[in-house]
């Protein structure tokens, strides 16, 4: 959960990639691959 607060600091880039490795830990590399593309998406 610390690490969720201080997402919230960093870029969307960053935020990308630490919601990439939070994934890792519960769901496999597929999941969060495609997350990350979408999330740089928008910006």
């Amino acid at each position: 959960q610390q690490i969720k607060d201080n997402t919230e600091d960093f870029d969307s880039e960053q935020e990308a990639e630490i919601y990439l490795q939070m994934s890792f830990e519960h769901e496999p590399k597929s999941i969060s691959i495609p997350l990350l593309k979408v999330r740089k998406g928008p910006k």
